[in-house]
């Protein structure tokens, strides 16, 4: 297909065959990296010209070096050819910037879905490296995606400045996203497209001379092929032709040379407004009048070195001749066209941070004006959710301003560093505000309040209560009302992290300082429940259920942006009260409005939450995929807790390899952060750890593991035994080493829980706790010493744990119960009755997709069901739990770690082992090693 572009026939290919992808319905990106001139908006223009006949849907933006500040300028440019009015999310619902931030990403993602629902979406980014980094993290955001949407997003960027290649590269690792890497034309293509340019073949004087000077570059050539041939250079082939730098090129300024002294004037001015200008602009910074700025435009455009635009606007054909034109004028002249800019475009009403552009390019130190103007364009950046842009205009602001900085500026900057996510600037930035000598009682609580919160992104709990406390100790007796929203804030900013005990105080002390009946103090009687009932109290739980049931404050206000998370904590709170219809609805409600108000960390943080409703309600994949889902649209997780959800689902459902990688993230986050913190990680973490030692049959390292658990929930005081259910597991793991009195003081304590609790399991594992350590003090199961009496007692207590179980919405639950009644049956010879309890666990396993509870049963049904039978002439078969005992010991597996992890003692397994080797005929366990699995039957 004839392009009129000169080896680019690969590129256009590939553009083509994506256009055939989408087609398909399949999106993709494709990002044009290469130095400026070398034609990636001449492809861009071909791919527009094409596609738009085709029927696909094409929208279009072009990054300017005078716009790279405007709030998601870059991407609301795009949006407009779909409609849009440019202001997608409107203003953040509130002070907490991430909230508007989200709410923009995800209501983009619903237009650009909506667009593409009917035909084919073509997205051309042009010069990406002048994108506001707002607008790139976007582009990010949706590339991740694009796959799954009928859009093809083609970028352009150069090198340098490296943002946009940055991005490219960043998105490698999506199969959807490509980067192809524009050359400049070989001498053979130079020589083509100079022959179409000047109309005829170039001598090989003139061809050698473009060479030098264009280097390869199809702009350059043209720019050469269109000096005229007297005055200002003659024609391209004229003699001392330079080969020109890249950042100022003598050959671009060439085009200018001839122009009068009133035409170069009205050039400059236009230049320093940007790629994109209105002519009257550039005439006002100059004084020219009307006739001269209509004159000037008018030969520029018949040149071809401008175009117009929509009425009132035009644009440069190239950003290259606006930056060397910059770059050509002497710096004080530079700096007075800037300063004129900015006063122009603040008395126009302008953007606030398109004057403030203008503002730092003039280096206006210490202005009033230019301070109060990029201070303005920082915070509105920051109601809307441009955190990137927002942290720039507040940073130029504080340079601006200098050492005269007003405290509410720095106290601004400190909230971009922190709601972007860059905690050690925040932190420094902090400190430098509190350093200052005379500063008023509320910059100082308030810095301390955000020193706080970046110590709570950082995960330092010890640094958050201090500075949570000392930012209420500033406030002292005369603002209660602000000091108990800073100590609400402080709670729900860690009230999962810190030790309990300094949870109850902070609650206590903001209990007194609020006002009765108002919203504050009754979210803080919530929190005091929530920790209550966390502690093993459930006194408060009528208070939970009622805020669960009403509406859920899900939007922060002034001082307590942390107050999204209360949803959050009311699904963990019924939860653990068993109350799973209303988590279910609450859930329900909550991430509904998350995905209306576009807060995707929210419906993360939500669906953390209530993934463990799900497993708990056996129904572990649903719970995992919720979590991956929210995760990807996320894009920032929620660590550790998104590391500790899929840990234990994927555990649950089997896949155990990639458990692996989000156990070891938890590890590293419990060795970072004090003992008393961070107390449902720690637990969870010991509890599968526990497990895991048990199935290598390593009992003793299991137990002294579950005291280390049951030390951290002293510790906490995470004593409410369903927050983390550890306990069952530790009374296996302590009777397996032999530690019985530790297994009885874990019952004891359940049974004690069990007696104030309103939730079920707890009564529950306090049966089956004692069931198991009743059992197990009995004497051996075939002694004439075991008393009737005694093995009755057993059956009852495991019968009525069986019972409890049985009455749970807890299928996973209920079938390790039966797990463990089974395995206790089959050790005691009744086989028949054990493969009845193990086959209910089964069917319940296979139901609920737990690989985990699926393959003990498994093991253990295959141990329950005898010898088998051998097949004629086949005396070398093995028994059921002969082949147990022979896999285990051809890993390696001693005597004691075999028996361990099969519930019999190392006596019997020398005895299966003596059995193994004489039906295979060999005689040690290396041989067992070298050749297993072999038949065995």
């Amino acid at each position: 297909m004839p392009t009129g572009l000169v080896e680019r026939e690969e590129v256009v290919l590939n553009l083509v065959q994506q256009l055939r992808r989408l087609r398909r319905g399949s999106g993709t990106a494709v990002f044009l990296v290469g130095a400026a001139g070398l034609g990636k908006t001449a492809l861009v223009d071909w791919l527009e010209g094409f596609a738009r006949p085709l029927g696909f849907v094409v929208s279009r933006a072009t990054g300017t070096p005078m716009e790279r500040s405007l709030p998601f300028g870059f991407f609301d440019q795009a949006m407009r050819g779909l409609g849009s009015d440019g202001d997608i999310a409107g203003q953040s619902t509130g002070p907490l910037a991430g909230y508007a931030r989200l709410a923009r990403f995800t209501l983009t993602m619903r237009l650009l879905e909506k667009a593409a629902a009917s035909d084919p979406l073509v997205l051309l980014l042009d010069d990406l490296h002048w994108s506001d980094l707002d607008s790139l993290d976007f582009i990010g955001f949706m590339c991740r995606r694009v796959d799954s949407l009928p859009v093809l997003v083609v970028g352009t960027a150069r090198p340098e400045p490296a943002v946009g290649l940055d991005l490219a590269r960043d998105l490698m690792g999506n199969p959807a996203a490509t980067i192809v890497h524009l050359q400049p034309l070989s001498r053979a293509g130079s020589d083509l497209l100079a022959a179409r340019l000047l109309g005829q073949a170039p001598d090989a004087s003139t061809s050698e001379r473009l060479w030098q000077a264009c280097a390869g570059s199809p702009l350059l050539l043209r720019v050469a092929a269109a000096l005229p041939a007297g005055g200002g250079g003659n024609r391209a082939g004229a003699p001392g032709l330079q080969a020109p730098s890249w950042r100022r090129s003598s050959l671009v300024l060439e085009r200018f040379a001839d122009v009068d002294r009133l035409a170069r004037t009205y050039i400059d001015a236009a230049s320093v407004l940007g790629i994109r200008f209105r002519p009257d602009d550039a005439g006002h910074l100059t004084g020219l009048d009307e006739d001269a700025i209509a004159e000037a435009h008018e030969r520029f455009l018949h040149s071809g070195l401008l175009e117009d635009l929509e009425p009132g606007w035009a644009r440069f054909v190239h950003p290259l001749f606006a930056q060397a034109l910059v770059d050509s004028l002497p710096g004080p002249r530079r700096k007075r066209l800037h300063e004129r800019a900015f006063r122009l475009l603040v008395e126009q009403g302008a953007p606030s941070a398109l004057a403030s552009e203008q503002a730092m390019a003039a280096g206006l130190m210490g202005d009033q004006l230019a301070i109060e103007v990029t201070w303005r364009a920082g915070r509105d950046a920051l109601r809307q959710g441009a955190l990137a842009s927002a942290e720039l205009h507040l940073a130029n602001a504080v340079a601006l301003a200098g050492e005269q900085a007003p405290e509410d500026l720095l106290l601004d900057h400190v909230r971009a560093l922190a709601a972007r996510a860059q905690p050690a600037e925040a932190r420094r930035a902090c400190q430098r505000l509190l350093d200052r000598p005379e500063l008023s009682v509320f910059a100082r609580s308030e810095g301390l309040r955000l020193l706080g919160r970046v110590a709570a992104v950082q995960a330092r709990p010890r640094e958050v209560e201090h500075n949570y406390e000392a930012a209420v100790a500033v406030l002292g007796p005369a603002d209660r009302e602000r000091a108990a929203e800073i100590l609400f804030d402080g709670l729900l900013a860690t009230l999962v992290n810190s030790p309990l005990h300094w949870a109850r105080r902070a609650c206590e002390q903001g209990l007194k300082m609020a006002e009765p009946g108002t919203e504050l103090y009754a979210g803080l009687d919530v929190v005091r429940c929530f920790i209550s009932l966390v502690g093993g109290d459930a006194s408060g739980a009528d208070t939970i259920r009622a805020a669960a049931a009403g509406p859920v404050s899900g939007q922060p206000t002034a001082n307590q942006s942390w107050a999204w998370a209360m949803p959050v904590h009311l699904v963990n709170a019924s939860k653990i009260l068993e109350a799973f219809s209303e988590a279910e609805a609450l859930f329900e409600h909550e991430y509904q409005r998350a995905v209306d108000a576009g807060a995707p960390w929210l419906m993360h943080a939500l669906a953390i939450a209530y993934s463990d409703a799900l497993h708990r309600l056996g129904r572990p994949q649903e719970g995992l995929d919720l979590v991956r889902k929210t995760a990807a649209l996320a894009g920032h997780l929620m660590s550790p807790w998104h590391n500790l959800a899929m840990a234990v689902l994927l555990l649950e459902l089997g896949h155990s390899a990639e458990a692996a990688e989000h156990v070891q993230v938890l590890r590293r986050h419990v060795a970072t952060v004090p003992e008393d913190c961070s107390a449902p990680v720690r637990l969870w973490l010991g509890l599968m750890e526990s497990r895991q030692l048990m199935y290598n049959g390593e009992a003793a390292a299991a137990s002294e593991r579950m005291l280390e658990v049951e030390a951290t929930a002293a510790r906490t005081g995470f004593r409410e035994p369903c927050i983390v259910p550890w306990a069952l597991v530790a009374v296996e793991a302590h009777l397996l080493a032999g530690e019985h009195g530790a297994a009885g003081r874990v019952v004891d304590d359940l049974e004690a829980a069990a007696a104030v609790l309103p939730c079920r399991w707890p009564r529950a594992a306090a049966s089956l706790g004692r069931a198991l350590v009743t059992a197990e003090a009995l004497p051996a199961p075939n002694s004439r010493a075991a008393g009737e009496q005694g093995a009755a007692e057993v059956d009852r207590l495991f019968q009525q744990a069986i019972s409890a179980f049985d009455e749970l919405p807890m299928p996973i639950a209920r079938a390790e119960a039966q797990l463990t009644y089974g395995r206790y049956l089959r050790r005691n010879g009744r086989l028949l009755e054990a493969r009845r309890a193990l086959h209910t666990a089964m069917q319940l396993a296979t139901a609920t997709s737990s690989e985990s509870v699926a393959r003990r049963a498994r093991g253990e049904l295959a141990a329950a069901r005898g010898r088998r039978r051998r097949p004629s002439g086949d005396p070398s078969a093995l028994s059921a739990q002969e082949e147990r005992v022979a896999a285990l010991a051809s890993e390696g597996w001693t005597n004691a770690r075999i028996a361990t992890a099969l519930y019999i003692s190392p006596k019997t397994v020398e005895h299966h082992l003596a059995k193994v080797f004489s039906k295979l005929g060999i005689s040690s366990r290396r041989e067992l090693m070298r050749n297993w699995p072999m038949r065995s039957h």
